[in-house]
């Protein structure tokens, strides 16, 4: 079973998992106090014999050896045969029935009884499956850190799935009662909603969903979305804190999500498809089920590959500029995409990082908004209140990310900053200011963080890219910090009305020639007017972004009035924004607009 050495030869085959229980159990009960997974491996291996280059050789996924991830993973069916505990993170120690098991036998009944999974086959030493899966605790920590994983239904059968998608949102539609933030407790809500006379006497899990989407989701967190309970139809990243909109007919209660939808939609595996029907429920205790369904989506992800021509063929920018902007990301390491509003900031930004990675994998991904209540602890590190009272030193979204790129050297990672200008740049970075230039991304410039604990010491790997996205409209914003700014490369995004593969992508989307050719010629028009405007100028212009129809947009025979409805909801709020203090011209450009 264990790795022995013979007539100087080594033998580097290792025990399978399972095989390592027993041995992992007796080392546990020898110990007065719980261990820590490299605690647990050391001893194991000493325990039984396994020779110095069978214990370093790594797993085919790195970064850890491929003890280490058997041990982890005999660790997990140790838990499930209720074998030992997790009295705090990242510890173990044997409870009153892994005391109690007398033999190897037992205990791998106990285990076979216990275990969620279906049995497995393993009647070929090499036939065991659990070999390749981590200890859930370290997967789940290094896959999402100290976030929630949340599992959600948009609407019946997935049909808000598309909303979501071409909104980036993900939205609560089922019950107008007002802000969920005003009401002072749980109980406050289901009041609330029983009063409306629509939910019967008890609403326990439409009250518990409500709540949970105002109050306890938290920027940073994955929601998966179900259609039902037979498949996942994608992924997303909350960037947005809960919003309240009374004029949005069935999707009053939103946030902001960064959606990677999964085409075609993920089939759950049937021994998974036991999952709750309610419209939002906290998944992260349930590892098992999201080891499985990840795996899955990042494995699918990761064989989608994506180049310069994929990311060409999207874009309204030419080669040489693409080639210049990700060039510039990938040496300097920091980038900040500037322009007007309309000009497809957010959307190139998702294109250049799918494009450095070369491929549609999520995972390097991360994706936050800034603003003005935006801090260190939230982006760094800081205290946070704990579920039994008191405060507990929690990590920040981008500790997180460079923990999870610093395991992963050989992939680049890629941190998108939406409204990076709205937030106090030196309240949020911190020191990160110095760590994040390109020459210091090194242990050897390594420093102190502000909640660090002593001896502890923070750098940002050298395949950490941060990409930063600016509108260059927004009078609420102050100039962008002096120290911030030569630590960053600027890159400059205009509206693209003159380009020929604007036009190109209008047309194959059913917008008439003529209706194409007023957007160009009015919209041209518009930026010249407000180019010249002294209180204005180029950072003002509207971008190309406005005109171009959703994947599930229908234009057909009525070009014209699509065209009509975008400068009546989106353009002319914009002008009367812009010339505010002389509508009179706003209304002048607006009706210029929409004039046959």
């Amino acid at each position: 079973m264990a790795a022995t050495v013979g007539e100087g030869e080594v033998n580097l085959k290792l025990p399978t998992a399972r095989n390592l229980m027993w041995p992992i159990l007796e080392v546990l009960r020898t110990m007065d106090r719980p261990a820590s997974l490299s605690e647990i491996t050391d001893l194991v291996a000493r325990h039984l014999h396994i020779p110095e280059v069978a214990r370093n050789m790594l797993h085919k996924d790195g970064p850890q050896t491929e003890l280490q991830y058997r041990v982890g993973w005999a660790l997990t069916n140790l838990r499930h045969a209720e074998a030992i505990d997790i009295p705090d993170r990242g510890y173990r120690t044997v409870t009153e029935a892994g005391l109690a098991i007398e033999t190897e036998s037992e205990l791998l009944d106990r285990f076979d009884t216990l275990k969620p999974w279906p049995p497995v086959d393993t009647s070929s030493e090499d036939s065991e499956q659990d070999d390749d899966v981590p200890d859930l605790d370290a997967w789940y920590q290094a896959r999402f850190g100290d976030k929630q994983v949340w599992l959600m239904a948009a609407g019946e059968k997935g049909t808000l799935w598309d909303t979501f998608v071409d909104d980036g949102v993900a939205t609560v539609g089922f019950a107008d009662i007002g802000n969920v933030c005003d009401y002072k407790s749980r109980e406050a809500i289901k009041d609330a909603l029983v009063a409306t006379g629509e939910f019967g006497e008890n609403p326990v899990n439409d009250t518990a969903a409500l709540d949970d989407f105002a109050n306890n989701m938290q920027i940073g967190d994955t929601i998966v979305v179900k259609k039902g309970t037979k498949s996942i139809l994608g992924v997303g990243r909350i960037i947005g804190d809960y919003s309240y909109d009374a004029s949005c007919l069935d999707h009053w209660h939103s946030r902001r999500v960064d959606w990677t939808p999964q085409t075609p939609p993920l089939a759950i595996p049937k021994s998974n498809q036991g999952i709750a029907k309610k419209t939002l429920t906290l998944f992260s205790p349930y590892k098992d089920w999201l080891y499985v369904i990840f795996s899955s989506l990042d494995g699918d992800v990761k064989r989608t590959r994506y180049g310069l021509e994929d990311a060409l063929k999207e874009l309204f920018v030419d080669e040489a500029s693409f080639r210049r902007i990700r060039r510039t990301l990938k040496l300097r390491k920091n980038l900040i995409l500037q322009g007007p509003p309309g000009t497809g900031k957010t959307f190139m930004a998702r294109r250049l990082a799918w494009c450095l990675i070369g491929s549609k994998d999520s995972r390097p991904i991360e994706m936050v908004q800034f603003h003005q209540s935006y801090a260190y602890e939230d982006f760094v590190q800081g205290y946070r209140p704990t579920e039994h009272g008191g405060f507990s030193v929690r990590n920040g979204v981008f500790y997180d990310f460079c923990a999870r790129a610093r395991a992963d050297e050989g992939t680049p990672y890629v941190f998108i900053i939406d409204e990076i200008n709205r937030g106090n740049m030196s309240r949020i970075f911190g020191e990160l200011l110095m760590l994040i230039e390109a020459d210091k991304r090194s242990k050897q410039y390594a420093a102190s963080l502000t909640y660090g604990k002593p001896g502890e010491r923070f750098f940002v790997p050298p395949n950490v890219h941060i990409l930063g996205m600016m509108n260059t409209a927004d009078r609420s914003l102050a100039v962008v910090d002096y120290a911030l700014r030569r630590r960053f490369a600027f890159e400059d995004l205009e509206p693209a009305f003159d380009n020929s593969k604007f036009r190109e992508h209008l047309l194959e989307n059913k917008v008439d020639a003529t209706t194409v050719d007023l957007i160009q010629k009015r919209m041209q028009e518009l930026n010249e007017k407000i180019r010249d405007d002294a209180e204005l100028g180029r950072g003002f212009e509207i971008g190309h972004s406005y005109f171009v129809p959703g994947n599930h947009e229908e234009i057909t025979r009525r070009s014209y009035r699509w065209y009509e409805e975008i400068v009546d909801t989106q353009i002319a709020p914009l002008l009367r924004e812009y010339w505010f203090d002389n509508l009179e011209e706003a209304e002048h450009e607006i009706q210029k607009l929409k004039q046959d």
